[in-house]
């Protein structure tokens, strides 16, 4: 959202449904992981072609930039990408029922110089035997981050 606009309620998958139809214009891309689950996300919640009337599409690019240029309401993208831009408000992530995560991974060769490095961006939680995506404390699936 445009910094200090209301806050719109998507705490649950019918409240997220009810929002995005009453925004003038939502930003989205049609590029990259957050454009492509975006896109089947309204189709699974049946307002698909309601938003596709209204969205202000970027080829790629950050969403967030038309908040500022007044092109757009709502901003849809992955929080890290809306986090660079200036002048808006995140709102919060989508609700539970349509959340979707996003896993990344990272490599160095054995022995490289590179590995204590790597050590250090994925922290003291991860896997480092290529078996799994999950918390070595707990034994759990990883969790979303918001």
């Amino acid at each position: 959202m445009a910094r200090g606009a209301p806050r719109p309620d998507l705490s649950t998958a019918d409240t997220f449904r009810q929002v995005l139809p009453d925004a003038r214009s939502a930003a989205l891309s049609h590029g990259g992981a957050s454009g492509s689950y975006f896109a089947g996300l309204i189709e699974q919640l049946g307002i698909a072609e309601t938003i596709r009337a209204k969205a202000t599409v970027i080829p790629a690019g950050f969403t967030a930039e038309k908040l500022v240029s007044g092109e757009a309401d709502l901003a849809i993208q992955q929080t890290s990408e809306l986090m660079v831009v200036d002048g808006i408000d995140i709102v919060g992530p989508f609700p539970a029922e349509v959340q979707a995560t996003m896993r990344f991974a990272a490599a160095t060769a054995a022995g490289s110089p590179a590995r204590w490095r790597h050590s250090k961006i994925v922290g003291p939680n991860t896997r480092h035997d290529g078996k799994g995506d999950e918390d070595v404390r707990t034994g759990e699936p990883d969790q979303p981050m918001e």
